[in-house]
């Protein structure tokens, strides 16, 4: 068989140097910006198709390319254009489930309020309360042999009933 080469002219109808610092294209689809709506973020200068960028602020607050993050997006009509609207990002929510704080290390010692001295720090198996081994009365030097159970949860019977 006729094995066919297609040369693809090197077409540069652009002058080399770069122009700001957008790009003619997405960097999340890589399509290029033709009609659709374009957004670029408060804290750098890459431009997005809209609906690329909104999508991605669900998942994560950081710029795809250079990870600073962002809280902001700029809706605009096309790359380098006014600013039509600044749509506010809410941080993406790590466990959607519960209200708490994102990050698991944040529990707080129920007597002192504090959540510094994580090693100290006892976890009860029913209600995932937090206390410092010496903020408990009496206080212990170490933790105990498996599961713990706080005060609060000791005290009242509707747990389970198996105090240990």
């Amino acid at each position: 068989g006729k094995s066919v080469v297609v040369t693809v002219p090197n077409v540069t109808d652009k002058p080399a140097g770069r122009e700001g610092a957008h790009s003619d294209k997405c960097y999340i689809c890589l399509g290029p910006f033709d009609k659709q709506t374009v957004a670029s973020l408060e804290s750098c200068q890459h431009v997005f198709c809209l609906e690329c960028i909104l999508q991605w602020s669900q998942a994560s607050n950081t710029c795809p390319v250079d990870r600073i993050s962002f809280s902001v997006i700029h809706q605009r009509r096309c790359p380098g254009g006014d600013v039509e609207k600044k749509i506010k990002v809410s941080p993406p929510k790590k466990n959607a489930d519960d209200g708490e704080e994102e990050t698991d290390d944040a529990v707080v010692c129920e007597q002192c309020g504090r959540s510094d001295g994580r090693h100290q720090l006892l976890l009860c198996v029913h209600c995932d309360s937090g206390y410092h081994m010496d903020c408990l009365t009496p206080s212990l030097n170490t933790g105990p042999e498996g599961d713990w159970i706080c005060p609060d949860c000791v005290s009242s019977p509707h747990h389970s009933g198996k105090i240990v």
